[in-house]
């Protein structure tokens, strides 16, 4: 009986003190935090730095703290760590791992962990572990798919509605925090309109993010006029891909308008041909009213059935 209690208070004092440890360090890391602990997407040959803040939250200790890489079995030669790994972090201050990830070339795309155990020697020579959330890597190689979207037009307009956008990898990442990153795996789409003669005559272009919604309009275009209205997305590894439909303004809007033969009940209106019509419609312009019922073809039209004296627009 004696035996066991002494096993007990022993086992009691080593969970007691290996939780003290535990507790004394609290971790942060800005990158990932806000995102379930996922690091922004990487691609081949690029490198993304994770810095790591490591608070000692003891009151009297001073630790020597270090990451044990031994336990990130599946990406540990992407990983290197500045200042040799090893930290000293007198008590009530904190410190930062500079982590940094290289994906090498010949890496597969896919989702990767890496745990972070760290280790704190204490001014006696004793090792403690304390462990953080696991990190999870996501490896980019591949452009998004081609945007949709639809267009529209009027005389000296060009309207870009419905805008989308997908990357199959990079939207594992959005899916962590819509609110910040935006959706599909898009971080940034760009707007263009172009000379469709000339691919490198930009005329009009926009950059927006998924805050600012996914319709917009470019105005002051000529009209009568072929262009060329172009969709870029690009991903969060920098990957871009777009799609391109060819777009004409409508013609200008009728000019010199008169009216003719003006009687109590009908009159005629007549105004100058717009370049490249090939119709037109009269509307009342106090309830938007379309007065032809097929198009006219002609650069005149009998308005009939009016109200005697009466004012019209």
């Amino acid at each position: 009986m004696k035996n066991r209690s002494t096993f007990l208070l022993t086992l009691l004092f080593i969970i007691s003190i290996s939780g003290v440890y535990a507790q004394s360090f609290t971790v942060n890391i800005p990158l990932t935090d806000n995102t379930d602990h996922h690091i922004q997407p990487i691609k081949i040959n690029a490198t993304r730095q994770i810095q790591i803040h490591v608070t000692n939250v003891s009151d009297t200790e001073e630790y020597t703290v270090s990451i044990d890489k031994s336990n990130m079995s599946q990406v540990f030669n992407w990983v290197s760590i500045e200042d040799n790994n090893s930290l000293i972090i007198p008590a009530g201050e904190t410190k930062t791992f500079k982590l940094n990830v290289f994906i090498s070339a010949g890496s597969s795309e896919g989702v990767y962990n890496m745990p972070l155990d760290f280790e704190a020697e204490d001014s006696g020579g004793n090792v403690h572990t304390f462990s953080y959330y696991t990190q999870v890597i996501i490896v980019d190689n591949s452009a998004p798919f081609s945007p949709t979207f639809d267009v529209s037009q009027s005389n000296e307009n060009i309207n870009f509605t419905n805008i989308n956008g997908f990357d199959e990898f990079s939207n594992i990442y959005t899916l962590t925090n819509h609110s910040s990153l935006g959706y599909w795996g898009i971080k940034e789409f760009k707007i263009e309109i172009k000379d469709p003669n000339d691919n490198d005559k930009i005329i009009k272009s926009k950059l927006f993010y998924h805050d600012d919604g996914y319709n917009h309009y470019f105005s002051g275009l000529t009209p009568n006029k072929e262009y060329k209205s172009v969709v870029i997305v690009v991903d969060y590894v920098g990957l871009s891909n777009s799609t391109e439909k060819s777009t004409k303004t409508a013609p200008p809007i009728p000019t010199n308008l008169e009216y003719s033969n003006i009687t109590y009940i009908d009159a005629v209106l007549n105004w100058s041909p717009s370049d490249g019509a090939t119709g037109y419609d009269v509307f009342k312009k106090s309830n938007i009213e379309r007065l032809n019922t097929s198009l006219i073809t002609t650069n005149s039209f009998k308005i009939e059935d009016l109200d005697p004296e009466t004012e019209y627009v």
